[in-house]
């Protein structure tokens, strides 16, 4: 069976077909497109035109994984993305109208791919005690037999997901099922810290992208950097140029960026009690991986009080920088389908 799998980001389109076969998934051929334009058959056609091998004729299936919440099936609204993506659409390009396509939030995506081998290649960060040393290896679940994963990533947005033990899910050789999130869009918590004015930063972001506080997607994403390097240092940057900058990882850009990360991705493992591991993905650490290296999430992920410490300590984190995980998981989703 050949899955068409694809990874729609604010920014990048990546699409890859899969051969499953006994369970077992084999990545034949991927390419990636720019996700810009007046709607999905553009992006469509741009796919066809650079990469004619990922014509969506040649699969069984497809599987394609939206940076914005599936309120209703076959149907997804980006939330990034000025159009709207219809599984009829990809349809129509292969003729075929009962070619299944299943549309699944890109975390969900991210959080599935923690059951395939990308995991293999994901790095144990310090911020918890958990994962400590360099051969240490993910392993899902973890801590007790109900014990979530939290899947977390900043990138173009900021998305998060959580992967829960379940055995009573279909087709999966570890079972388990997703409960995907819009918790990006959650208002951001700003604290008075006396050391930077965040409050005030919270002021001059809500300001810039129009809403009345700001969210978590406004904060830990590419242009939520470049507005706090903006906000610190008067300079307006694209995200690429303010990391490419000498001694970015000592800037107080990265130090407070790391901050605003590790104390979202405390208060997510707090709620969700995560004790099967936080995974971080998503493309500004894969880019730049000072931004949770840095001290200050280790900080700022640890800082609870007293009673919490030892909850904290013990989750595992990890670093997925696999720019092809939600593929994986896409394609993962896809062999599910009945």
């Amino acid at each position: 069976m050949r899955i068409l799998a694809a990874d729609i980001g604010g920014t990048h389109s990546r699409f890859g077909l899969f051969e499953s076969s006994g369970g077992l998934l084999r990545l034949l051929c991927m390419g990636q497109v720019p996700s810009a334009g007046p709607d999905f058959t553009a992006v469509l056609d741009a796919l066809a035109l650079a990469h004619p091998d990922l014509a969506p004729g040649r699969a069984d299936r497809a599987a394609l994984a939206v940076a914005g919440p599936v309120n209703e099936p076959g149907r997804v609204q980006p939330s990034n993305l000025p159009y709207v993506i219809e599984a009829e659409q990809l349809r129509r390009r292969t003729e075929r109208p009962g070619l299944p396509v299943l549309l699944i939030n890109d975390f969900e995506a991210q959080a599935l791919a923690c059951l395939t081998p990308v995991m293999d290649k994901a790095l144990p960060l310090p911020a918890g005690a958990g994962a400590a040393g360099e051969k240490a290896r993910f392993a899902f679940p973890g801590q007790g037999e109900g014990s979530p994963c939290l899947v977390v990533g900043a990138g173009t947005g900021l998305g998060m997901a959580l992967l829960v033990p379940d055995a009573a899910a279909p087709g999966l050789s570890r079972p388990a099922r997703v409960w995907p999130s819009e918790g990006g869009h959650a208002l951001f918590p700003f604290v008075e810290n006396g050391e930077d004015d965040e409050p005030a930063f919270g002021r001059f972001v809500a300001a810039r992208r129009h809403v009345a506080a700001a969210r978590g997607d406004d904060i830990l994403s590419g242009p939520g950097l470049a507005l706090l390097h903006e906000f610190l240092t008067g300079q307006a940057l694209e995200p690429a140029r303010v990391t490419a900058l000498p001694d970015f990882e000592h800037s107080g850009t990265c130090r407070i960026f790391a901050r605003f990360y590790g104390r979202l991705c405390r208060n997510m493992a707090l709620i969700t009690l995560a004790r099967s591991g936080l995974v971080i993905t998503g493309g500004l650490a894969s880019r730049c991986p000072a931004l949770i290296r840095h001290p200050a999430f280790r900080e700022e992920f640890l800082a609870a009080p007293a009673q919490f410490h030892d909850l904290l300590r013990a989750v595992p984190v990890w670093h997925n920088a696999d720019p092809l995980a939600g593929l994986w998981g896409a394609a993962l989703a896809g062999s599910r389908l009945a």
